[in-house]
């Protein structure tokens, strides 16, 4: 079987404008985010936390980690904080955010998406929304009209699809690879649901593993092959 191609270390670009180039990236879980390597590029993912969501949650990592990003979220921030400013905080840091709407009974949903929002006015922050219901984002928050709303269907590769959608680029990874990342990250959390005991995989532990296995996948995947 040939060698699958090294692709290059990415740029993102997003609506209008290009997110940073992906650099290098301190081990998620290892540091606080005052402290990582701030030539990585951080994406925040803004997901309503339950059981229905984990497949989204998943591959929402898995489609940013095969673009070269860094996924965040409210678990990167110090836990004495009130939610709304571990995520303030979290998203903050981030270069860029990716917003399900798809959980209509969950207004945290579109209030974090506003502070995605708010964040971009004032410096450099590019923000996605995903739904499942084509037309029903700009019915919910008329502000947001003109906006593209990039939908799925709920499941991993329709999710992954969407990604590749909104990162689109010349230079981008096929979704079979992303798959693939996304099929090892589901392995581990089936590994920690089964074996290890948590109960759900919205929790520090949990995502910090799960972040590190995307984040050493993506490593390898853009380090230049050997000689």
């Amino acid at each position: 079987m040939a060698s699958r191609r090294r692709r290059s270390t990415p740029t993102v670009p997003p609506n209008k404008a290009k997110l940073p180039r992906p650099a290098d990236a301190s081990v998620p879980g290892k540091a606080t985010l005052e402290v990582v390597d701030d030539k990585a590029t951080y994406a925040f993912i803004n997901v309503a936390y339950t059981k229905s969501n984990e497949n989204l949650f998943l591959a929402l990592i898995s489609g940013l980690s095969a673009f070269g990003l860094v996924a965040q979220t409210a678990f990167d921030s110090p836990l004495k904080q009130s939610q709304w400013q571990r995520v303030g905080e979290a998203m903050s840091k981030c270069q860029g955010s990716f917003h399900d709407l798809s959980s209509v009974e969950h207004l945290n949903m579109p209030f974090e998406l506003g502070m995605a929002v708010g964040i971009s006015l004032s410096r450099e922050h590019r923000w996605y929304v995903l739904d499942t219901e084509l037309g029903r984002a700009e019915k919910v928050l008329s502000d947001i009209k003109g906006a593209q709303i990039h939908i799925h269907d709920g499941t991993p590769k329709s999710i992954l699809r969407a990604v590749k959608d909104a990162l689109a680029r010349d230079d981008m990874p096929e979704l079979d690879e992303m798959m693939e990342i996304y099929s090892s990250l589901r392995s581990v959390a089936d590994r920690l649901l089964s074996v290890d005991g948590y109960t759900s995989l919205f929790a520090p532990g949990p995502y910090r593993l799960l972040n590190q296995k995307a984040y050493k996948m993506m490593r390898k995947s853009l380090s230049p092959p050997r000689r």
